[in-house]
């Protein structure tokens, strides 16, 4: 029909040709691609990327989360945006490409502008990409924006365990003062809250912190409290964290 008569025409003005996977047409180069997605109104780009969003969904699914959560990012549908963004940041982390997940965590963030919690749970496991990273600085910037959306809408927990990561940030800046704060900031407000593996890996944090000092007794004690908590509370991350500790 009419698509195929024009497929062929760019064929022959060779603007596009047949790539891979699966004989797809590609642009024959970037700058073209730019100049016809640009010559596009913004509204009529939106509309295309929603459109192409529904078609990945009905042939390609969940194994194309990446091309998913860009289509939906640049469309109208802001609910599909919210659900393919962090998935694309978790597919890619569970790969350790870790400033790709970093990439896609900050654009979760900004889908996630009206929500603060889910904003902050963004900004915070963006936060972990920088960590792994090894850019320190920039992740603990990342975790006190966290911590501060979380107390903005009384999320109390959530901002005390984001507190522990801070506070490991700082002691690997090479502040052992300040880290040993802002844990015990996370312990002391835990433990008003009653045992949860939030408390469990707090103490296994300080656990860890006391070890490297190193004082060996201190952290045995807070060590084998984490055991104690989260054996408790079923918290089977806290315990494995503890027990490689101890």
């Amino acid at each position: 029909g009419q698509t195929d008569d024009a497929v062929r025409t760019l064929q022959r003005a060779e603007l596009i040709a047949t790539g891979t996977p699966n004989q797809t047409l590609v642009f024959r180069h970037p700058p073209i691609h730019e100049v016809a997605y640009r010559s596009l109104l913004v509204s009529t780009r939106r509309s295309l990327h929603g459109r192409i969003g529904r078609w990945l969904e009905e042939h390609g699914g969940e194994e194309q989360v990446a091309e998913l959560a860009r289509h939906y990012r640049d469309s109208d549908d802001v609910a599909k945006a919210r659900h393919y963004l962090p998935l694309a940041g978790e597919r890619a982390q569970a790969f350790n490409a870790n400033l790709e997940a970093y990439g896609w965590f900050t654009e979760a963030a900004e889908a996630f502008a009206d929500d603060p919690l889910r904003r902050a749970e963004m900004i915070e496991a963006a936060a972990q990409q920088r960590y792994l990273l090894g850019e320190i600085d920039i992740a603990t910037e990342h975790q006190e924006e966290a911590i501060r959306l979380y107390e903005s809408v009384g999320a109390e927990r959530e901002a005390l365990n984001a507190r522990r990561w801070l506070g490991r940030f700082h002691w690997l800046r090479g502040d052992p003062h300040e880290a040993e704060r802002q844990i015990g900031l996370a312990i002391t407000g835990l433990e008003r809250l009653g045992p949860s593996p939030e408390l469990a890996m707090a103490y296994s944090f300080r656990a860890q912190s006391v070890m490297l000092v190193p004082e060996y007794a201190e952290a045995e004690k807070w060590a084998r409290k984490a055991i104690e908590v989260a054996e408790a509370s079923d918290a089977t991350a806290a315990l494995v964290h503890a027990y490689n500790n101890l």
